[in-house]
């Protein structure tokens, strides 16, 4: 299984010619995501949502209508993506919650809008298996960072968007909508049997370097 970040919080897993993009960037990022995709040459399967925020949810309905993958998102969340609008999170401290009340009131319409998805979606309510071609797809609901956040394990990796962070030392999630769930969201992370984490945001981490610190703060 290759996998790569293509932009931004995109990130693409393929293998024998098919693949998933998970996340799909920002709006201005739609052109060159679309462009990646297509110099990969790759079937693409799905595009899977781990949730539906500004930044993730860019280029989601160009690469739908362009390639014909099928668009999986977390139940709660699939009429945001057919309406292309979600609400700022709110900051899980004092300086984030500013950032995030300022983004509601001050441009709501950049940081909380995109382009509706047209298609259908595959709405994710519980534990769900996907094929993709010999592999299997497990979506998860975790919930926490949003009310639709959903990881989606593909072999030893798991895709996580925003429930856990990869920047420098920090991995608890900057803006969660449900910060009480961030405890629950981490063990089913743990407990998934994936060895490697893919956030949204920063870089590849290990299961252990998880479980060491979900350790530290909650055991």
């Amino acid at each position: 299984m290759v996998i790569k970040r293509l932009k931004g919080t995109a990130w693409v897993a393929y293998e024998n010619g098919r693949g998933v993009l998970v996340d799909a960037g920002l709006s201005a990022q739609s052109k060159l995501l679309k462009r990646k995709l297509e110099k990969l040459g790759i079937d693409l399967q799905y595009i899977l949502m781990t949730h539906t925020h500004y930044d993730h949810t860019g280029a989601v309905e160009q690469v739908r209508a362009a390639t014909g993958a099928k668009v999986v998102v977390g139940a709660a969340e699939a009429e945001c993506l057919k309406e292309g609008h979600t609400d700022v999170p709110r900051g899980t401290n004092a300086f984030f919650r500013m950032i995030g009340n300022a983004g509601h009131d001050v441009d709501p319409k950049h940081i909380e809008h995109y382009t509706p998805v047209k298609g259908d979606v595959v709405a994710v309510e519980s534990q769900t298996s996907l094929l993709l071609g010999d592999d299997t797809i497990e979506a998860i609901p975790l919930g926490g960072h949003s009310a639709g956040s959903v990881g989606y394990r593909i072999g030893e990796h798991i895709f996580v968007g925003d429930v856990v962070f990869g920047i420098a030392h920090i991995i608890y999630p900057w803006f969660a909508d449900f910060e009480e769930e961030i405890e629950a969201a981490w063990g089913k992370i743990i407990g998934s049997g994936a060895r490697y984490i893919y956030p949204g945001h920063g870089r590849r981490l290990s299961m252990a370097y998880l479980k060491k610190k979900f350790d530290k703060r909650y055991g």
